[in-house]
């Protein structure tokens, strides 16, 4: 059967955790990018802390080894959709924890316009309604590939795929100006019946 497996965790926790600045920067993440609770932060930040160090190595290199190694950095980064086909060493030690977020399926879910706000992208994402790239992803911390950014779309399964207008408002917008008849004029024709039919009992009370 062989010996079981020993799991380890994947983020570093702070040193210092009652530290109040860092406290308050951490829950203003949490609320922006509508993460579950801080342990998704600090999973991203030692993602985040792995890329620098490896560019810290790499820059001790000899010269011979150090470009072969900071290029295959690059390509993986670029992938990622974090740093620029010709970035170099400084670009890449310069990536922010921002960075990192904003390339979450949950955020980008939310800024294309599937769901009205980060949490309902969370819930359609962990309920299996999202497609990434032909398959279904529930994992709000997946980080979107650069080429699947326009490859994001509903499960053919989701009934929200049907119709999408039950989550965006804006979707039904866009679906009232292709030709169904905004809900004000609708109202105010239904009014403007309404007077006319009660207009032959008011000249027959008189």
């Amino acid at each position: 059967m062989g010996d079981p497996r020993r799991l380890k965790k994947k983020y570093r926790p702070p040193t210092n955790p009652f530290e109040k600045l860092r406290i308050a920067e951490e829950f203003k993440y949490v609320g922006d990018y509508g993460l579950r609770n801080k342990t998704e932060l600090w999973k991203h930040r030692s993602k985040l802390s792995h890329y620098r160090q490896l560019a810290r190595e790499f820059r001790a290199l000899p010269e011979n080894l150090q470009k072969s190694r900071i290029e295959g950095l690059r390509k993986s980064l670029q992938l990622l959709g974090l740093v620029s086909p010709t970035a170099g060493i400084d670009e890449i030690l310069g990536l922010t924890i921002e960075n990192l977020l904003d390339r979450r399926l949950q955020t980008y879910v939310y800024k294309v316009g599937m769901a009205k706000t980060l949490y309902q992208a969370r819930q359609l994402v962990t309920h299996g309604h999202i497609y990434v790239n032909g398959k279904i992803i529930d994992s709000p911390s997946y980080i979107v590939r650069k080429e699947e950014e326009t490859k994001i779309e509903f499960a053919p399964n989701s009934p929200f795929k049907i119709d999408p207008t039950k989550l965006n408002p804006k979707v039904q917008q866009k679906a009232e100006k292709g030709g169904r008849p905004p809900k004000k004029a609708a109202d105010e024709s239904e009014g403007e019946s309404d007077e006319l039919e009660e207009s032959p009992a008011e000249e027959n009370e008189e």
